[in-house]
């Protein structure tokens, strides 16, 4: 990272958020953006599925935030494992300790390694986090893994203007002016060309 940093190059980190705060500061020196799993909003069930707990976590992500780096959070709806209360919690949880405009990627679980005996996410369920989410008052909640989906592409929270089209992971199309919605001048929460906003 410090290489690419040497070189101009932006780095981005994809974590769990599960690191002790002295190598997080040593790290975070050369790191533009993270994207980080928040995968339950439960104690309990980090400390079952994954070993871990969940108020480290939420404390790196705070950290994160607070130093002003930009910060995208994804949660894989694992059926089963994942309540409405959870899902809730953390929309909620987002809002109100970080911002309305931190992205909330909802992704699909496909069955894989120790649990194939789990159906993929159904449709519907990425659908109804996907509306606890707007709820909640976030304005930029995403569906991944679910290729063709409305919720995969950026719309504008002020006139709902398409402002990023994905296909796929792909940005096929943007309709953005110095990172505002070409349609009614909002600006829009992200990384365009260099510069962050809000």
């Amino acid at each position: 990272a410090k290489l690419a940093r040497e070189k101009g190059l932006k780095n981005v980190v994809v974590t769990a958020g599960y690191i002790n705060p002295e190598p997080l500061e040593e790290m975070d020196r050369f790191i533009d953006a993270y994207s980080v799993d928040l995968k339950f909003f439960s104690d309990e069930a980090y400390r079952k599925y994954s070993k871990g707990r969940l108020a480290p976590v939420l404390e790196t992500i705070k950290y994160l935030f607070g130093k002003g780096k930009w910060i995208e959070l994804t949660t894989l709806l694992v059926p089963r494992y994942l309540d409405e209360k959870q899902l809730r919690g953390i929309a909620e949880w987002i809002g109100r300790e970080l911002a309305d405009w931190v992205p909330w990627h909802l992704s699909r679980f496909f069955p894989c390694y120790r649990a194939t005996d789990l159906p993929p996410t159904p449709p519907e369920e990425l659908e109804r986090a996907y509306r606890i989410g707007r709820e909640a008052g976030l304005k930029f909640v995403y569906v991944g893994n679910l290729p063709g989906n409305r919720h995969e592409s950026t719309f504008c929270p002020s006139c709902g203007a398409e402002v990023i089209t994905r296909r796929v992971y792909r940005v096929v199309r943007t309709a953005l002016e110095d990172g505002r919605c070409s349609a009614c001048g909002f600006p829009i929460a992200g990384v365009f060309e260099g510069k962050g906003s809000p």
